[in-house]
């Protein structure tokens, strides 16, 4: 008789959790799109980033774990932080956006 080996648990880059808050991120952000400042031109291309970024990290998240993908996910991770944090002051806190471009890149540094 013919028996299957059992199949190998690997390690994914992002966690099931993970990978739901990040679901969660991108439905948060859909809601916000409504909103009417977010219609401003000038948001236009960090959003566009950003929804590429999230749908990456779902995307790549269920890959296999390699610590090559994971310094790409984490500079990944850190650059959909700046860009939510942007959104959120702009969009929600009625800041401006020059401003607040300068505050972040200094932040970055």
């Amino acid at each position: 008789m013919f028996v299957a080996p059992r199949p190998v648990a690997v390690k994914q880059m992002l966690s099931e959790e993970e990978i739901n808050k990040v679901h969660g991120k991108i439905r948060g952000l859909n809601k916000l799109r409504e909103h009417p400042r977010m219609a401003l031109a000038e948001l236009q291309e960090p959003l566009n980033i950003l929804m590429f970024n999230l749908n990456s990290m779902i995307y790549f998240g269920r890959f296999q774990y390699n610590e090559e993908m994971k310094s790409y996910m984490t500079a990944g991770v850190e650059l959909t932080k700046t860009i939510e944090d942007l959104i959120i002051r702009v969009v929600l806190r009625g800041e401006n956006i020059e401003e607040v471009k300068v505050y972040l890149q200094e932040q970055c540094k």
